[in-house]
């Protein structure tokens, strides 16, 4: 029995001294259960130093990196064409760290890993995110004695798995549609026109909260994150979806037709075709602002313009309204404008003063004078009192006729047509017929100039009848 154990503690003694020689160290604590001439193989192919492929057999998720082209260990094995104990050796003691950060850990280059740190992310502390809460939960079954607050493996790029999603899962996962890693409030890439609600004139200016209310989240990731911006099913089909309709659906819903998103009250006139409405535009009505008739407030069906004085004011002051038509503008007016006027000489022929002669050639405002009233405008008076020629025409024989019977007149003597073309007979109308030789002698060679005060008349009456008032005689007296 004695000999028995000496033999034994003879091949130990052997065995350890062995290993020693064949062992350059001790492994580093995560390979320390690697340890022993058994387990040499695991690592070394026999005959040559340590192996990738082995170290990859246990290092799966590397072994995934590299497969899938992603990771520094992709582009240090596949582009820079190193193994993996280019950097991790090992058998230098159970204290040696398999990862060396050259210079530091703090001046590593992390474009390396194909995972630019730009903005926010290159202020952060490698532990910030390289930290157990955000690996990935499969790493730990693939790599099962993996140290969660030692590795820099299991993260993804996606920013969801590292950042709470604000949105609730209403646009995706893909953040940097809008967002950059400048600051989350700094959405550079986010273009609204490619929404399916593109922003135009006012709706540019709107503030996001006016479309995009605050909802309430029952049941918060983050304790403090509560509330939350709403992006999808929202309504939008119709103007009226936010605005309210100060027509009253008089028009329907489809406001583009009128207005445009420059402002409520720039009206798109392309699209407005008011010949389609009871009042159709035509004349001077078509030049006309849309203010001008419909004022802010009133709705346009409760528009009155059943007669043109709805709208226009009455220049007229009410003399036409005991007409027949009741003095309806249009029996003498057009929409292409009050002048030039449908009352022609035939309608005033057809007036209590028909228009002969010499007063057909007379403009309007010659008889048609102004008048006082209580209108902005000058009103011409379209119903005188006038009807006698003495009351628009001066009186050239300065009332030498005033005595004579009522029912002489001026067209006893004369006619509309000239003055000086007379139709006095001087047998048939006067008191002194004309005989013999004074029927040759001209009107001037008895009616002769005179005058009288300041002004020159021609004499008709009264005259003297004797005959030497007119003839001297040739007899001397006695």
């Amino acid at each position: 029995m004695g000999i028995l154990r000496y033999n034994i503690l003879i091949l130990l003694s052997l065995s350890i001294s062995a290993f020693a020689q064949l062992s350059p160290g001790d492994l580093a604590e995560p390979h320390k259960h690697l340890e022993g001439l058994t387990n040499c193989t695991n690592c070394h192919e026999l005959g040559e130093g340590p192996s990738a492929a082995k170290c990859l057999e246990c290092h799966q998720t590397l072994k995934k990196q590299i497969e899938t082209e992603k990771g520094l260990h992709y582009i240090y094995t596949k582009i820079e064409q190193k193994v993996c104990f280019s950097c991790h050796n090992d058998h230098a003691g159970r204290e040696f760290q398999l990862i060396r950060w050259e210079p530091s850990i703090e001046k590593f280059d992390h474009s390396q890993t194909g995972y630019i740190l730009s903005g926010k992310h290159a202020d952060q502390q490698c532990r910030e995110c390289h930290n157990p809460a955000l690996i990935h939960t499969d790493l730990k079954s693939i790599e099962k004695d993996i140290d969660l607050t030692k590795t820099f493996l299991g993260l993804d790029t996606n920013c969801l798995s590292c950042h709470h999603d604000e949105h609730r899962n209403q646009l995706g996962d893909n953040c940097t549609t809008c967002h950059n890693q400048n600051g989350w409030k700094n959405t550079v890439h986010f273009d609204h026109n490619k929404a399916n609600f593109k922003l135009t004139g006012k709706h540019t200016n709107v503030d996001c909260l006016k479309c995009h209310p605050m909802l309430i989240d029952n049941h918060p990731v983050i304790a403090r994150d509560t509330t939350f911006m709403k992006f999808i099913n929202l309504k939008y089909d119709n103007c009226t979806s936010c605005h309210k309709d100060i027509h009253k659906n008089k028009f329907g819903q489809d406001c583009i037709r009128c207005h445009v998103t420059d402002g409520w009250k720039i009206l798109d006139e392309r699209n407005i075709d008011h010949n389609k409405t009871n009042f159709p535009l035509k004349g001077k009505h078509a030049d006309v602002k849309c203010d001008k008739c419909h004022k802010p407030g009133v709705r346009f069906a409760k528009n009155q313009y059943d007669e043109c004085k709805d709208c226009h004011l009455d220049y007229h002051v009410g003399q036409f309204v005991t007409r027949k038509d009741k003095g309806a503008c249009e029996s003498c007016h057009t929409v292409s404008g009050y002048k030039p006027t449908l009352f022609t000489i035939a309608s005033h022929n057809k007036s209590e003063f028909p228009l002969e002669g010499a007063h057909l050639a007379q403009p309007c405002f010659v008889c048609h004078e102004y008048i006082e009233s209580n209108v902005e405008k000058k009103v011409r008076n379209f119903k005188p009192k006038k009807r006698e020629c003495a009351e628009c025409h001066k009186d050239i024989h300065l009332g030498q006729f005033a005595n004579a019977s009522p029912s002489k007149t001026c067209t006893d003597c004369h006619n509309v047509e000239d003055w000086k073309h007379l139709k006095f007979d001087h047998t048939r109308d006067s008191s002194y017929p004309l005989k013999g030789a004074h029927q040759k002698v001209s009107c001037a060679g008895c009616h002769q100039p005179e005058l009288n005060g300041t002004e020159t008349i021609v004499r008709y009456k009264p005259l003297d009848t004797k005959c030497e008032s007119c003839h001297i005689s040739s007899v001397k007296p006695l």
